[in-house]
């Protein structure tokens, strides 16, 4: 059984509300330490989306959009949603009063901490990043990965004595890739061998990079190949590939937002915690 505060994928992140400071310098930098990181800019439908993607992390800026109150009600209705209590909260804020964080942290189940924005932005990413960390956000893994093998953006191929061998990709990241060769370019292939004339066309861009092959195994038609990137592989390529890896996720992750239905709860009640 997996340890909960360390999944082998990880967590996914989400911001609600964010800060101009969160949505840029700070995602980048998630993005670049490989986290998978999203902004949901409309709270109403963090709730619904969140029930999609249990155990995740969501970081609430509580600045605007909502009152004091009203945001302190929105945090607390997670307690009494059991589709909901497995997420891990955090608030975000640059300018609540000490006595209102305090009761923030006092009275409402936060693991992800209370964040004050105000000095520098580098030291807000750090402790953001400390956050996640501590709750096992990129579980086991090091590198950001994407099934890639429904994608028409991505293929590849080798090239040995002037021909070109073409394979397809099943899944990516900054650290190898999974692909399929077919039964005549499999007997090119040897296990440890090293792979210098390794192309991936990843949307309109062509890559090269330089392979290990690290593992081969049986396919339905031909092999299935692991190559890890070696060190002459430029950072300039790994940069395409975790750009690509993003892009895809956040797409797909838009396509949820769009659907995700609207919260229509009232935050302001006077009664709400009876009714919640």
């Amino acid at each position: 059984m997996e340890r909960r505060d360390f999944p082998i994928l990880g967590r996914k992140v989400f911001f609600v509300n964010p800060p101009l400071s969160i949505s840029t310098y700070v995602f980048e930098a998630l993005k670049e330490d490989q986290f998978e990181a999203y902004c949901i800019d409309n709270y109403k439908v963090t709730k619904s989306l969140l029930k999609n993607y249990p155990d995740s992390i969501c970081f609430i800026f509580i600045d605007d959009q909502l009152t004091l109150r009203e945001w302190y009600n929105f945090i607390k209705s997670f307690e009494y949603d059991e589709e909901l209590k497995s997420i891990f909260l955090g608030v975000i804020s640059s300018r609540i009063r000490s006595t209102d964080r305090d009761k923030f942290l006092l009275e409402l189940k936060l693991p992800g901490g209370f964040v004050m924005l105000g000095g520098p932005v580098a030291g807000v990413y750090n402790t953001i990043k400390g956050i996640l960390t501590v709750n096992g956000a990129k579980g086991r893994r090091k590198y950001l990965r994407y099934n890639c093998s429904e994608s028409k953006n991505i293929s590849g191929y080798i090239t040995r004595n002037m021909k070109i061998y073409p394979f397809r990709t099943n899944i990516i990241s900054t650290a190898g890739v999974v692909c399929v060769f077919d039964a005549e370019t499999s007997a090119l292939i040897k296990k440890g061998a090293v792979i210098q004339n390794l192309f991936l066309n990843i949307n309109r861009s062509t890559v090269n990079f330089s392979g290990m092959v690290y593992d081969i195994k049986p396919a339905k038609k031909g092999v299935y190949v692991i190559i890890l990137f070696t060190k002459e592989t430029e950072n300039s390529s790994k940069i395409t590939v975790l750009n690509f890896i993003y892009d895809n996720l956040k797409d797909k992750m838009d396509i949820d937002i769009y659907r995700a239905a609207g919260d229509t709860t009232n935050y302001a009640a006077d009664n709400f915690e009876s009714k919640a």
